[in-house]
């Protein structure tokens, strides 16, 4: 079997090897019918190969305030908004041209699609004893927390998304057989007819994905006492009083 595939890497034009999405491929190889299968499966797998994309979707998070400083009692307006870079393809190509007669087991690809595309069908985010849940992709979520107590605290923004992913295959691709019963005689070469195949495949499935959580930190001051106020606006009586003074 190692031997037949080092005779697949030499023999094959691949996208994947060439750098060519949509190279043509033409397989002949020598083997029992049961290699052949396995050969078969291993050159669908090439020909496509250079047409399939990673999956990355990604996330973006931002995480706002109106104010981080206020007195013990206020209330305090978060905003929260997202967006996602997602990925897509579609492509194919064909190869018309009927390869030559060669001894062994011939494959060729003649048709071949390849489609990806992703969607994000839910978002998920937390902060502050609150939470939110929608199927968009891409908005904003807004809420408000009142703070009572004086002190320092520190809000975090967690949450993630989930994105499907759907994927179409195609693929028209035909096989044979060439044998040279005599090539020390100058026999010459007899092919099987063709057989065709086809390949159709569509395939979906949901993966999770996380955002980097964002913080802001607020700080609560205590409101002043009564008697507080009273002596700041006496101050600011006796300043005045100063200021008057000096002018007459």
């Amino acid at each position: 079997m190692a031997l037949c595939f080092k005779r697949l890497q030499r023999r094959m034009r691949c996208a994947c090897a060439s750098g060519r999405v949509g190279s043509p491929v033409y397989v002949a190889l020598e083997g029992d019918a049961s290699m052949n299968r396995v050969i078969r499966n291993a050159s669908l797998a090439a020909a496509l190969c250079g047409a399939l994309p990673a999956i990355a979707s990604t996330g973006y998070l931002d995480f706002t305030a109106n104010r981080l400083n206020i007195l013990a009692g206020e209330t305090v307006d978060f905003a929260a908004t997202f967006g996602f870079s997602l990925d897509s393809y579609a492509g194919g190509g064909s190869n018309p041209v009927e390869p030559e007669p060669a001894d062994g087991y011939q494959e060729w690809q003649v048709n071949w699609y390849n489609a990806y595309s992703e969607t994000v069908i839910g978002v998920q985010l937390q902060a502050a004893g609150s939470s939110y849940f929608d199927t968009g992709s891409g908005g904003s979520w807004s809420f408000s927390t009142t703070f009572d107590t004086p002190g320092t605290y520190v809000i975090d923004l967690t949450g993630g998304w989930t994105t499907r992913a759907d994927s179409y295959t195609s693929t028209e691709s035909a096989t044979r057989n060439c044998y040279n019963y005599d090539p020390e005689g100058g026999g010459s070469l007899t092919c099987d007819s063709w057989q065709w195949n086809y390949y159709d495949n569509t395939d979906s499935y949901d993966y999770d994905s996380g955002f980097n959580s964002l913080s802001l930190t607020v700080q609560v001051a205590a409101v002043p006492e009564p008697q507080t106020y009273a002596m700041l606006l006496a101050g600011l009586v006796a300043v005045g009083c100063v200021a008057r003074r000096r002018r007459s």
